[in-house]
């Protein structure tokens, strides 16, 4: 007998999304039989080499912050879409909640619109996160009133999830049903094979990742004064077009796994995103990550990749000015740490029993 989910995914970024995905491959290891819905904006194309059946639902399912850049937020922007947001408009639960009908479970990462649709359809919701919004937004919050009733809101929503689960590294650590280990996709490649895949022909190759936001770093044309290293610049398009003969750039859209590109990497340079930095924990990549001032999640990423993986810390102007360019000799030098074992196998089997 078929067994069906529901995924309510926010699509700020494609890290809840990888993060599910990583949780569904686990489910789908264990239930073969498992089917699952998608409620989200964030690219179908992203879904299809997963290794589940889905319907994907194209739906707002959440707002986020909207970003000008990988490094900064349009807050008016923000707020105008979260205006059109909240609340929660009925027209779109009960649309929803139609299509969830043969669900057994909701998850939600960290959608309030599928805590809201398992409420009116009375389907259990389970609330995945490592930060939800309305902590997210309190900052925004000391300097821009409006932004108190969303708050309110949202915390009004979240707090109607049957099951809650933290997910390292956690933002607000709180009493919820369980906490478990970063989630990250698999690698589907060795070592060797995911670093024949970026093409770095031998030399010590540095993957830069934004984690799927384009950026165009300021600091290009110096990456040529380095001919003995070979720079992978992931989420540029189009994709596969080299740039001297050191610098290859690649698409969000292009058909490669992520997971095995930071595995095949001798460095990673990343901005602070949970995906990316549990993949990078998974494979135990050298990296060096760069930290967002406007953004409270940064901060506790910040101090798990120095404290937990012995990564290096990078502000913005550091980042885009190039001047890590000269510390690569260094940073090349630190050795690989322990693989860490993911949350994924875990979470599936606690979520199991939800689903009888």
């Amino acid at each position: 007998m078929t067994r069906e989910l529901s995924c309510f995914i926010s699509p700020h970024g494609f890290g809840h999304a990888t993060r599910t995905i990583s949780v569904l491959e686990a489910l789908g290891e264990i239930l073969p039989d498992l089917q699952v819905r998608i409620f989200s904006t964030v690219p179908e194309t992203l879904f299809q080499s997963s290794t589940f059946p889905f319907f994907y639902h194209r739906i707002v399912s959440d707002i986020g912050l909207v970003q000008d850049s990988a490094f900064s937020i349009d807050v008016d922007q923000t707020m105008n879409r979260l205006a059109d947001f909240l609340p929660l408009a009925n027209e779109s639960i009960s649309y929803c909640a139609d299509r969830c009908r043969d669900s057994s479970l909701i998850i939600c990462d960290i959608s309030p619109l599928g805590i809201a649709v398992g409420n009116r359809a009375g389907i259990p919701t389970l609330l995945l996160e490592n930060f939800t919004w309305d902590w997210i937004y309190r900052p925004l919050a000391d300097r821009i009133a409006a932004f108190r009733p969303i708050i309110d809101q949202l915390t009004e929503y979240y707090g109607l999830a049957d099951w809650h689960v933290q997910t390292e590294p956690v933002c607000r650590p709180l009493a919820v049903d369980l906490t478990c280990a970063p989630l990250a996709r698999p690698c589907h490649l060795t070592r060797q094979e995911g670093a024949a895949l970026l093409g770095g022909n031998d030399r010590q190759t540095v993957l830069i990742s934004m984690g799927g936001i384009p950026c165009t770093p300021p600091f290009l044309s110096r990456l040529h004064t380095h001919p003995d290293t070979f720079f992978v610049i992931a989420g540029q398009s189009p994709d596969g077009v080299s740039y001297g003969d050191n610098v290859r750039f690649l698409s969000p859209h292009a058909p490669l796994h992520h997971p095995d590109l930071i595995n095949g990497a001798d460095l990673l340079i990343c901005k602070c995103g949970y995906s990316t930095i549990a993949e990078c924990s998974q494979t135990a990549t050298p990296l060096c990550c760069v930290t967002r001032t406007d953004f409270a999640e940064s901060a506790v990423l910040a101090d798990y990749v120095v404290a937990r993986l012995g990564g290096a810390i990078l502000d913005e102007h550091q980042f885009l000015s190039g001047s890590w360019l000269t510390d690569l000799p260094d940073l090349f030098a630190k050795p690989r740490n322990s693989p860490r074992e993911t949350g994924n196998r875990r979470l599936a089997e606690w979520i199991l029993p939800l689903l009888s």
